[in-house]
């Protein structure tokens, strides 16, 4: 819309994931017509629209959409995959940086997804396109991770969707690749500054962690990299130490052990 603001203070990483956990959605569950997104401002909030003339979710299954694992096609002939975690992740994103979620859907005519988002002017004084922890902070009131921006690496899909739910829930901003060589591509692409920390997985295809961390430290030799091993004591961990690592975490995670760490090494 031409009311739509140039820029503003806010989270692009964690926009664009819930913008493409809706349009994800609405793709799936769109065999024809159209899918429309719209985006405006209304007042003091930022405003985005995703509509489709999909298959429509009923009222019974509207109570149910935003939770953790619920899919709205539980059928033994289930049609669509999916773990059911996109829409309450977006959800929560949205909570976390004071916004809101809305829907109005009905079956066999199609769904409209709206979510607003505070509008927050750019401070002249710092730039428009500031990116500092601070301001970020300003979309993650009371979080231990707020502004913080963390790259994991980690090739097990449950466990990318759990490191990826605790850490934004406690604010952080996560990228998440599936095996080392990606890991180093993405320090490449971003910059060796992007990431405030690397939480590898030791184990995983392509390229395992010990020789991912080698390579990242040598593009950006003070980024902290945390190893995630199968075990608290023994070869992993001083595998990890000799890598260049300068922490490890065992698995299964423990989200407040992660945080402490995360925070003790930033």
């Amino acid at each position: 819309a031409p009311n739509l603001p140039k820029s503003c203070i806010s989270d692009p990483l964690r926009i664009g994931q819930i913008l493409f956990n809706l349009l994800t959605n609405a793709v799936k569950f769109t065999e024809t017509g159209e899918i429309t997104l719209a985006a405006s401002r209304d007042d003091t909030h930022l405003l985005f629209r995703i509509t489709d003339t999909g298959i429509g979710i009923s009222s019974e299954q509207l109570s149910l959409l935003f939770n953790p694992f619920q899919q709205i096609d539980s059928s033994s002939t289930r049609r669509f995959d999916g773990t059911g975690l996109g829409l309450a992740i977006s959800k929560r994103l949205l909570e976390l940086m004071n916004g809101d979620i809305r829907v109005d859907s009905r079956p066999g005519v199609g769904s409209t997804f709206e979510f607003r988002l505070p509008y927050i002017h750019p401070d002249t004084e710092t730039g428009a396109t500031s990116t500092t922890a601070s301001n970020t902070r300003l979309m993650f009131p009371n979080k231990p991770l707020g502004g913080v921006s963390i790259l994991v690496a980690e090739d097990d899909p449950i466990s990318q969707m759990v490191l990826e739910h605790n850490l934004t829930e406690d604010g952080a901003s996560v990228v998440m690749v599936s095996n080392g060589q990606d890991a180093v591509e993405r320090i490449i692409k971003d910059g060796v500054h992007a990431y405030d920390l690397v939480l590898m997985d030791v184990q995983m295809p392509e390229m395992d962690g010990y020789e991912a961390t080698q390579r990242i430290l040598e593009l950006a030799p003070d980024l902290p990299i945390v190893g995630q091993t199968a075990h608290a004591f023994g070869d992993e961990r001083e595998k990890c130490f000799a890598a260049g690592m300068v922490g490890h975490i065992p698995k299964p995670i423990d989200p407040e052990m992660l945080v402490k760490i995360v925070l003790q090494l930033i």
